[in-house]
């Protein structure tokens, strides 16, 4: 193995190499996001929160297995089978000998675009970056009483029919309330779909009349799968629709809405993705690690 380190980096996500041991003598439970290279296996492992996530797989025939900030990813071309796991974000990159292949939470994933490509609306104290530079977005926001949509939109909308899906790692304290997830907009009125925290995680559908009041909403009790959930929406030209799932290969997806595209919107012209806070004593933040169809 190349350059193994312990990471120190106090990063948002706390992701830290732990430590390199037999898979035996993992521990029970970590900080979110710390990562363990079970060295009898070969296997990367990654605490979600609940539980130890697979992150990655050394097989025969690796030339070597390298610890780092995701702003080193090595670029493409790197020998088959060589792997990089990244110190400060959750993924994982492993050549094929063409590109470097990322993987999160023990998936294969498709990056989030460039920051710099979407448009803000009601930017306001919100932040977005891409981790490394050119990985998943981290949005963050401060503290404060009231809804404040923080959008990050698409600069044209698709063409109908499309499906639109993200993964979302959410970071919030368990108290009322945050939501983030996939948000369209007709330029006056947003409809948003993701995720939500009110006295529990909810997927949810939410109606928002403005960037600052939310109209009326629909709520589903599905379990937040330990602050990892793949949201999908879709516009095929009539309705919406949308699906939360645990996992990108829909396993246990559940459809939390469908209705008319224009049953609260009136022509849809923006997509993207959204983060709100109406808490006055904690700030917060999500990460959109997986990014397709859009």
């Amino acid at each position: 193995m190349a350059n193994f380190k312990l990471s120190t980096d106090p990063a948002p996500f706390s992701q830290n190499v732990s430590i390199a041991d037999v898979l035996a003598n993992r521990p029970a439970s970590a900080n979110l996001g710390d990562q363990y290279w079970a060295t009898d296996t070969n296997a990367v492992y990654r605490w979600n929160g609940a539980a130890w996530v697979a992150a990655g797989l050394v097989t025969a025939g690796n030339s070597s297995v390298q610890y780092g900030p995701t702003s080193s990813v090595p670029a493409a071309g790197t020998a088959a089978g060589y792997q990089y796991v990244c110190t400060d974000s959750p993924y994982t990159f492993i050549s094929n000998g063409t590109i470097m292949q990322p993987f999160a939470y023990g998936s294969l994933v498709n990056l989030p675009p460039l920051v710099s490509s979407l448009n803000w609306i009601n930017q306001g104290t919100g932040t977005a970056t891409n981790l490394g530079g050119t990985s998943g977005i981290f949005m963050t926001d401060v503290a404060h009483a009231g809804d404040n949509l923080r959008c990050l939109f698409k600069s044209v909308y698709p063409t109908t029919p499309y499906t639109f899906t993200v993964g979302l790692e959410y970071n919030w304290p368990t108290v009322n309330y945050f939501t983030s997830g996939i948000v369209v907009s007709d330029g006056t009125k947003y409809a948003v779909f993701g995720a939500l925290y009110s006295t529990g995680v909810l997927m949810w559908y939410g109606a928002y009349s403005s960037l600052t009041s939310n109209a009326s909403s629909t709520t589903v009790s599905t379990a937040g799968w330990g602050g990892i959930v793949y949201l999908t929406f879709k516009d095929d030209g009539n309705n919406f629709y949308f699906w939360a799932s645990p996992s990108p290969y829909d396993l246990q997806r559940t459809q939390i809405y469908t209705g008319s595209r224009t049953a609260y919107l009136s022509n849809p012209t923006k997509v993207g993705i959204y983060f709100d806070i109406n808490n006055a004593t904690y700030p917060s933040s999500a990460l959109f690690f997986h990014w397709t169809g859009i």
